[in-house]
């Protein structure tokens, strides 16, 4: 009795188990290489986010104080002048008392400021001098 089987074919067959077994532990490792790959990756940007916010922390720790410079936040329409001139203050970019301090720091007088008189500049110190006053005279930064 003929047989087309060859002596090898066994061997052939067997070969081809263990490579079919290996690339299943080929593909094995590689997904979990993928998976870790991914993991790695998330677990990056976590580290550097966590660095970005201390060194904003870090940044943030050599500004000034905000609570020293709420003052500066106030609207002017707080220091209860007449809404005639908080408009014109509003209108020329004043509409706080830290861009009001901003002009006069600059060594312009509040006259400079258009159409704002001597009354009305009178009437903007006397506000601005309650307003120190309220806050126990602390007009320093």
């Amino acid at each position: 009795m003929k047989t087309d089987r060859k002596p090898h074919d066994v061997d052939d067959k067997r070969h081809l188990s263990i490579i079919e077994s290996m690339q299943r532990e080929c593909d094995e490792a590689c997904e979990r290489w993928e998976k870790l790959k991914a993991e790695t990756s998330a677990a990056k940007k976590t580290y550097e986010a966590k660095l970005r916010t201390k060194a904003e922390y870090i940044r943030k720790l050599s500004e000034p104080a905000p609570l020293f410079d709420l003052w500066k936040q106030a609207s002017v329409a707080e220091l209860g002048l007449p809404e005639v001139i908080v408009s014109i203050l509003s209108e020329n970019g004043l509409e706080t008392v830290g861009k009001l301090a901003d002009w006069s720091g600059s060594g312009k007088a509040l006259t400079d400021i258009p159409n704002i008189g001597e009354k009305k500049a009178e009437a903007i110190e006397r506000a601005l001098e309650e307003f120190w006053r309220q806050r126990g005279g602390k007009d320093e930064e």
